[in-house]
């Protein structure tokens, strides 16, 4: 009785050894993947588990400081496509407007409050602009060039504009 008892009570100590890391790692990747990256596991011991804690705590870091270091250049991207003295307007497949810049706003004399993210872009352009693009982005997307171009004229509120327009697929 007494081998028995002790049996399992090892049992039971190996298993609890084995399901409390076990149990850190299913938390620390729920943490993850809820977006906390700074999340790490405490180191325990030296067997194949806290390996795989070190491991884990590695790579969850190395996550970190490289979704800091690509957060830095979106950033600068951007202010440096805000800033820029040519209009850029980035569409998504559908032509939802995903970033337009200040030059844009202002040689398409589209308000600064006026919101225009995610709206697609025949609600913003002038119908002849939006139909003019669409034309050439289903020639750029149905040919192997990555940039087609073309000038284009219009008019905005009354006033003719020259443009020259260059799409290019991301």
């Amino acid at each position: 009785l007494l081998i028995v008892f002790a049996a399992i009570w090892v049992g039971f100590y190996l298993a609890r050894g084995l399901s409390i890391p076990i149990g850190l790692l299913a938390q620390a990747t729920a943490e993850v993947a809820h977006g906390n990256l700074s999340y790490k596991i405490p180191d325990m011991g030296d067997d194949e588990l806290a390996v795989l804690v070190r491991s884990f705590n590695t790579m969850t870091g190395d996550l970190n400081s490289i979704t800091g270091e690509l957060e830095t250049r979106r950033r600068y991207m951007e202010a440096v496509l805000a800033n820029v003295g040519v209009g850029i307007v980035s569409v998504d497949r559908s032509y939802d407007i995903q970033s337009l810049n200040i030059a844009a706003r202002k040689i398409l004399e589209i308000e600064e409050d006026s919101p225009v993210f995610n709206r697609n872009l025949s609600q913003i352009l002038p119908e002849e602009l939006s139909k003019q693009i669409a034309s050439l982005s289903q020639d750029l997307f149905e040919g192997s060039a990555r940039t087609i171009g073309a000038g284009l004229t219009l008019s905005i509120k009354g006033q003719p504009k020259h443009l020259s327009v260059t799409i290019t697929r991301l």
